[in-house]
């Protein structure tokens, strides 16, 4: 694990009012295992946070002075494209998971990773995420519009995501937030990639009012953020579209209190959305089969409400 030394975070981020405190949950993955999530905590009242809700979010320090109060495990920076007084629109942070042979080690298991690590080192902050195997590069710039954020192990983000922020900085690491677009960029383009738009047309359809009274429901839930990521840009802490498709149909299954029918519209207006969901598996499409799957493993009684 990493060491937190919130000292050595750049005052460029400290000025900002963009930090949340978060704490660590084990939840239950499709497989059975175990791993830990990080949960929001808005640093002004202790209740759920959530990362695309500016007045959700407080200036570092009283975030840090909150975060003993509501017994919280750490600090989070939330990155946003929206634009006001005391909130930056530019701030990139890119995500190595657990790609060092040891931790706070810079000695790497992964090539690609390697590669981008030395086309920021020394001209940007760096620093050990909570694992002390993994890596955060935060700096100024953004992607451009049709960037992946994600790659097997490598992340990239501009916007509607948190950061979990240790301060264990790397030998590399400046103090300052480096002007760093360019290589943010050709980072990207080379070891992300583009997103390739689907050639099919999906028709998606109208969302009912009922239907989007709930989803508004699931927003200001403490699974908030998780479901946007999944809803509304198709990103999940699973590595393949399949694994997030689950992920959304137990959350979904929860709400809809395992209406299958219910869960299949709400799916479709998803970012998640693809001809597979209609393709024919056996005697089932690949959608029945998920919503069937998701209902099975305990969709409805997986989650508490708060």
């Amino acid at each position: 694990m990493a060491n937190k030394n919130y000292d050595n975070i750049p005052e460029e981020l400290k000025k900002l009012k963009q930090w949340v405190c978060f704490k660590a949950e084990q939840e239950i993955k499709a497989d059975g295992s175990i791993h830990f999530v990080k949960r929001l905590i808005n640093p002004y009242n202790g209740k759920w946070a959530r990362v695309t809700e500016p007045t959700d979010w407080a200036f570092f320090s009283i975030a840090k002075k909150q975060m003993q109060k509501y017994n919280c495990d750490g600090l989070a920076f939330c990155l946003t494209k929206i634009k006001g007084e005391n909130i930056r629109n530019d701030i990139f942070c890119i995500d190595l998971d657990k790609v060092l042979e040891e931790s706070e080690k810079i000695e790497f298991t992964h090539f690609e990773s390697y590669k981008i690590y030395e086309m920021f080192k020394g001209k940007t902050y760096i620093e050990y995420s909570m694992s002390g195997r993994g890596l955060h590069i935060l700096g100024f710039g953004n992607l451009d519009k049709d960037s992946r954020n994600r790659k097997d192990v490598i992340e990239m983000y501009d916007c509607s995501r948190f950061m979990s922020l240790t301060g264990d900085t790397t030998p590399d690491s400046t103090n300052f937030l480096g002007q760093v677009e360019s290589e943010l960029k050709k980072a990207n383009e080379k070891y992300v990639g583009k997103i390739v738009p689907i050639s099919v047309k999906v028709n998606r359809g109208e969302l009912s009012e009922s239907d989007a009274e709930l989803i508004e429901k699931i927003r200001n839930s403490k699974q908030g953020s998780k479901f946007s990521d999944l809803f509304d840009r198709g990103i999940g802490s699973a590595n393949d579209n399949s694994a997030n498709d689950f992920a959304l149909c137990r959350i979904l299954a929860f709400w809809t209190r395992n209406d299958a029918s219910r869960i299949d519209s709400i799916f479709r207006q998803s970012a998640l959305m693809r001809p597979k969901w209609d393709k024919i598996h056996g005697s089932q499409t690949y959608g029945q089969l998920t919503i069937q799957n998701a209902i099975a493993s305990g969709g409805a009684t997986r989650f508490s409400k708060k």
